[in-house]
């Protein structure tokens, strides 16, 4: 049980320092899902601004 918790941490602490150093495809690929949910967040946010103003 312990063995696939610390590995599976293992592996999202690795694939996110491997985004962080923008490094592999894997990496590449989570940045640019990250920032394309950022994108549309903020402009979520934008448009309840606007509106709110």
């Amino acid at each position: 049980m312990w063995v696939s918790v610390v590995f599976g941490n293992w592996m999202i602490t690795s694939n996110f320092f491997r985004c962080l150093a923008g490094l592999g495809l894997t990496g590449l690929c989570w940045i640019r899902e990250c920032w394309s949910f950022h994108a549309t967040f903020l402009r979520f946010l934008a448009s309840i601004c606007h509106w709110i103003g």
